[in-house]
């Protein structure tokens, strides 16, 4: 009887010991950037899971599987994006150049996976 009751502590105790793992939430975070000035509001398009650069054509966008955009400051974190390689496409305007401004575009290629759930980096873009 005793064996018993001991064997029933040990359980409990290691079924009260294994608690599983807090599930980490993937984040990116970017600065947007020309001439190293942050080039604010722009819109940055995600393709999830490609290693094939999607291009700049603005009149394809349904290829790219989310859109986000920075903030006033041309920063931004975006949370719950998949593991995998991404590509990221910025398109916005650089309102210092000219009365109309200039337009921008921008791309790099990131990767997320379990040994690496955050990215900070920078997108440059140029005018075009």
């Amino acid at each position: 009887m005793i064996q018993k009751y001991f064997t029933l502590i040990i359980l409990l105790a290691f079924v009260a010991s294994c608690r599983p793992e807090p599930v980490a939430t993937t984040q990116v975070c970017l600065d947007i950037k020309h001439h190293e000035e942050l080039m604010p509001n722009t819109k940055v398009y995600f393709k999830y899971n490609d290693t094939v650069f999607p291009g700049y054509d603005l009149n394809e966008l349904e290829i790219f599987d989310v859109q986000f955009q920075v903030d006033e400051n041309g920063q931004g974190c975006f949370k719950g994006i998949p593991l995998g390689d991404h590509w990221l496409v910025a398109h916005g305007r650089d309102e210092n150049w000219g009365p109309d401004g200039a337009p921008i575009r921008g791309s790099i290629r990131i990767s997320l996976d379990v040994n690496r759930y955050s990215v900070d980096s920078t997108i440059y873009v140029q005018e075009y």
